[in-house]
């Protein structure tokens, strides 16, 4: 299980530094995003009916039990998030907050789930060791394109709202999808 989960949080951290680094040398814009966004999609919905190579070796390195029904699920919804900040925000914002999302939820996920001991007071699921985690990373990394306190500040509240796990219509709304664009927001108003 501990295995499962780094090679899933690595991958997370990969995706957004490979989405950051094409953007950063103009390599790809927000039309690609959304192509590709498209793309895992419809792999998605073609993986419920056919194996796909490279969807179902993912899934059984690092899948988690609710990707049986929207296999990919994850993915889909970093590259949507990653999209809509790319969309939505100013370039060295959209870049800083696909940087929160890639270390701050796999930090805040990986030293969680395997060091935490103290339960967040906003949920069931999550502790504040990898809340803390989160903040750590998610600053870190985004303050290399926005100043120090925007970073902060984004990534404290993104992690928040991350730990209290919003729903819509009785579903949980996909922390990939919700991170991005929260703490694009937050930098957005700061900056």
């Amino acid at each position: 299980m501990k295995q499962r989960e780094l090679k899933r949080q690595s991958l997370h951290i990969f995706t957004g530094l490979v989405i950051v680094s094409l953007l950063y040398s103009d390599s790809i814009d927000v039309t690609i995003l959304a192509i590709l966004t498209v793309m895992a999609l419809l792999f998605s919905i073609i993986s419920l009916k056919f194996k796909v190579p490279l969807v179902n070796m993912s899934l059984e390195h690092m899948g988690r039990e609710e990707e049986k029904k929207f296999p990919g699920k994850g993915f889909f919804y970093y590259l949507l998030g990653s999209t809509l900040a790319v969309a939505l925000f100013e370039k060295n914002i959209a870049m800083a907050s696909i940087l929160v999302l890639a270390f701050g939820d796999s930090f805040s996920r990986f030293i969680g789930q395997f060091y935490g001991r103290i339960k967040h007071p906003f949920s069931d699921t999550k502790v504040v060791e990898g809340w803390a985690a989160g903040i750590a990373a998610a600053t870190a990394a985004s303050s290399f394109l926005v100043v120090w306190y925007a970073a902060l500040i984004a990534s404290i509240v993104a992690m928040t709202i991350e730990a209290i796990e919003l729903k819509l219509l009785h579903h949980t709304m996909d922390d990939n999808l919700l991170i991005p664009i929260i703490a694009g927001t937050v930098m957005t108003i700061i900056l």
